[in-house]
């Protein structure tokens, strides 16, 4: 092989292995951006439904709070329950409103 074929054949090659890479970087590139927009709108989702949780939590939280104060008590099973509620709300974070609440509320006597 003289010098001629050598350069030719490593132009040849050169060609086609850029040539197919081209060719399958589009692909790639789609099924790359698709599962990018994928994880996006999963993660949208999965704050929308925190976010929702935590507003019912948050509401379900003063309902009882304004319940049991009228009520001037709470007994031990109304405790528990309002401090599972409590705990999964805050353990959602960005919160601090209810802590005032939650504060009262394990304040009211068990019994009358």
């Amino acid at each position: 092989m003289n010098i001629l074929q050598i350069v030719v054949s490593a132009v040849v090659s050169a060609v086609v292995t850029i040539s197919l890479g081209m060719i399958l970087k589009r692909p790639l590139e789609k099924r790359a951006d698709a599962a990018e927009k994928l994880a996006e709108e999963k993660k949208k989702e999965q704050e929308a439904m925190m976010t929702g949780m935590q507003a019912m939590l948050r509401d379900r939280l003063l309902q009882a709070y304004r319940h049991y104060e009228s009520k001037g008590f709470a007994d031990y099973d109304d405790r528990s329950n309002v401090e599972n509620m409590y705990n999964a709300y805050h353990n959602l974070g960005k919160n601090g409103v209810m802590d005032d609440m939650h504060h009262k509320f394990m304040q009211l006597p068990e019994h009358l």
